[in-house]
């Protein structure tokens, strides 16, 4: 409360600073799933790696190409939020 010169008195509000809001749930969520699913594609990828190099498979060796454009996209998409 404030007092005003005449005597009377007012109530005041304070302004209150802009309260940031966290990402949506569903975005969280959708980050969350694009994270792991990349963490099983570089395993997956990794696995292909070591077994072409070892055996010397060119089918192996060839799928990692396809496998890094896919985690590209995913980094994209993880980047972008």
């Amino acid at each position: 409360m404030r007092l005003r010169a005449n005597g009377t008195r007012r109530e005041v509000r304070m302004s209150t600073a802009p309260i940031e809001i966290p990402q949506s749930e569903s975005q969280h969520s959708r980050l969350v799933k694009c994270t792991i699913e990349a963490c099983h594609l570089a395993k997956e990828a990794a696995g292909a790696a070591a077994e072409g190099i070892a055996t010397g498979s060119m089918p192996l060796l060839s799928s990692l190409r396809q496998r890094e454009k896919e985690l590209d996209n995913l980094d994209r998409e993880i980047d972008a939020g």
